[in-house]
C-alpha cells in the first residue's frame, strides 16, 4: 500500500485527493463480471491475497485438506484423481471432485462434489458445486452453475455462462458468449403460463437461451460509444479501430497495424491487459501530436499521466511504454542498421527532456531497463543497436551506471546479453579507471 500511495505521489498530479479505507482483516475486491471474478481468483492460487489462500477456505467435510502442489495447483484431500489426468497450473480442485483417466484441467477452480468424466477437457473455466460433465467434453473460459449436467461430447466455447441446473442435450455446442438458464424467462404478459410448464430449450431440456431487457432495446450511449458491450467484460475500441470496421464493411479485409501487433505478441507470448495497449497508443498519439505542434514537455508529461490514470497503468507500465514508443516513433523498422541507429537517435533527442522526466529516480531507471526486452520482441531488428542506444541513454544521464549493470546481471536473455556486453565492459573499466584516478 506504501508502494502504490508513493507512485501517485510521484505522477505529478498534486492536485488529486486520495481516499484510503485499510481493512482490519480479509480482503476485498470487486468482481463485477466474470472476467475480474477469473482474475481475482488467479491472485488467490498466487498468493498475492494473502493471508486469503486457498487452503484457508471453509470446509464442509471434517479431516479435508487442501494439498499445495507446484504452479499453484491445489487439490483437496478428499478428492479423487484417476491415472493420465493432468493438472494444470492455476487448478483448484475441491472436495468429493472426482476427476477419471485422461483428464486435463487448466487454470479451472471445481468446485464441491463436481464430477469430470473420461476424456474431457477444462480450461480458464469454474465449475461450481455438483456439476456433471460427461465424456469427451471441451469447456473453453466459461462459468459454469451449481448442479448443472453436461452430458457426453459436448462442447463449450468462451464466455459462455450456464446458470443453476441448467441440463443440456447429448453433443450440444455451445457458440461463444451465449447465457443458458435452466428455466424460460417469462415475458410477464401470458395467461396461459403455468408453474408446471417444462418446454424444452435450446440447447437442452433445461438450457433455455437468456437476454437481458436491455439487450432487447436497442438504445445508444453517446457516453460509452467508443466501448464494446461484453457481458464477460467491457473491451475498450478506439475511434479509429470504429472507422477500420466501417472499411472493412466497404470490401477492405486489410488488417490493420494494431491488429499485427496483436497477433505478433500473442505469436511471441507477451500477455498484455487491454489497458496497458490502449495506454501505450494514447502516448503514441501525444508524441507525435508534441512532435509536430511543438508541445513542451511538462504539457506532455501532464497528457501521459491523465493517460496514465484514465487506464490504470502502473509506474513501470508508463516508463516502458514512453520509452518504447520514443524509440519506435515514426521509425521504419527495416532500416539498415546504420541509418536506424540514426533515426533512434533523432527520437531520443527530440524526447530527452521527457526521457529525463520519467528517470529522476533510480526506480525510474530500473524500469526503463525492465522493459528493453520486451520491447526487443516487439521490434527485434532493434537488436543489432541496442548497446548504443544504451549508450546514448548513458550519457544524456537517462540511465546510470549502476542501474544498468546492477539489470545486466540479473538479464536471462544471452543473445541481448552478449550484444550489450562490449558496453557492460566498458562501463566497468571506466569506474574503475575513476577509482584509480581518486
Amino acid at each position: 500500500m506504501d508502494t502504490m500511495i508513493s507512485e501517485i505521489l510521484e505522477s505529478e498530479l498534486v492536485d488529486s485527493t486520495i481516499y484510503l479505507q485499510v481493512l482490519d482483516s480479509g480482503f476485498a475486491c470487486r468482481a463485477e463480471n466474470p472476467y475480474l471474478y477469473r482474475k481475482l481468483f488467479e491472485k488467490i492460487l498466487n498468493r498475492w491475497a494473502y493471508p486469503l489462500v486457498p487452503e484457508r477456505r471453509n470446509r464442509s467435510t471434517q479431516g479435508d485438506q487442501i494439498c499445495v502442489q507446484t504452479k499453484s495447483v491445489y487439490k483437496s484431500s478428499g478428492a479423487t484423481v484417476s491415472r493420465g489426468t493432468l493438472l494444470g497450473k492455476d487448478t483448484f480442485i475441491g472436495n468429493r471432485v472426482v476427476l477419471e483417466e485422461c483428464i486435463k484441467i487448466h487454470g479451472s477452480d471445481l468446485e464441491e462434489g463436481v464430477r469430470v468424466s473420461k476424456n474431457s477437457t477444462i480450461s480458464d473455466s469454474v465449475l461450481m458445486k455438483n456439476c456433471k460433465v460427461g465424456e469427451n467434453c471441451v469447456l473453453v473460459n466459461c462459468l459454469v452453475g451449481e448442479n448443472v449436467i453436461i452430458p457426453a461430447n459436448c462442447s463449450i466455447a468462451e464466455k459462455v455462462i450456464l446458470g443453476h441446473g441448467v441440463e443440456l442435450d447429448l453433443g450440444a455446442s455451445i457458440p461463444s458468449g451465449v447465457r443458458l438458464s435452466a428455466e424460460k424467462r417469462s415475458d410477464g404478459f401470458s395467461d396461459d403460463e403455468t408453474e408446471g410448464d417444462e418446454e424444452k430449450g435450446e440447447y437442452g431440456p433445461k438450457a433455455h437461451v437468456y437476454t437481458d431487457e436491455e439487450e432487447e432495446e436497442e438504445e445508444d450511449n453517446d457516453e460509452e460509444e467508443n466501448c464494446v458491450e461484453d457481458k464477460w467484460g467491457r473491451i475498450y475500441e478506439s475511434s479509429s479501430e470504429s472507422d477500420n470496421d466501417e472499411d472493412d464493411e466497404d470490401g477492405d479485409g486489410d488488417w490493420d497495424d494494431d491488429d499485427d501487433e496483436e497477433l505478433e505478441e500473442e505469436q511471441d507470448g507477451i500477455a498484455e491487459h487491454h489497458d496497458v495497449k490502449n495506454f501505450r497508443r494514447e502516448v503514441r498519439e501525444s508524441l507525435l501530436r508534441g512532435s509536430k505542434e511543438g508541445v513542451i514537455t511538462d504539457n506532455l508529461v501532464l497528457e501521459i499521466n491523465s493517460s496514465k490514470h484514465a487506464w490504470n497503468t502502473t509506474l513501470c507500465e508508463v516508463n516502458q511504454c514512453v520509452l518504447e514508443c520514443v524509440l519506435t516513433l515514426e521509425l521504419d523498422i527495416d532500416l539498415p542498421p546504420a541509418k536506424l541507429l540514426q533515426a533512434v537517435k533523432v527520437n531520443i533527442n527530440k524526447f530527452k527532456q521527457l526521457l529525463l522526466k520519467y528517470s529522476k529516480s533510480k526506480s525510474g531507471q530500473d524500469y526503463y531497463l525492465t522493459g528493453v526486452e520486451d520491447i526487443l520482441v516487439r521490434f527485434p531488428n532493434l537488436i543489432e543497436i541496442i548497446a548504443k542506444v544504451l549508450h546514448l541513454l548513458y550519457e544524456l544521464d537517462i540511465l546510470g551506471e549502476d542501474s544498468i549493470l546492477a539489470w545486466s546481471n540479473n538479464l536471462q536473455n544471452t543473445n541481448l546479453k552478449k550484444k550489450i556486453q562490449p558496453f557492460l565492459e566498458w562501463l566497468e573499466e571506466d569506474d574503475s579507471s575513476d577509482e584509480e584516478s581518486d
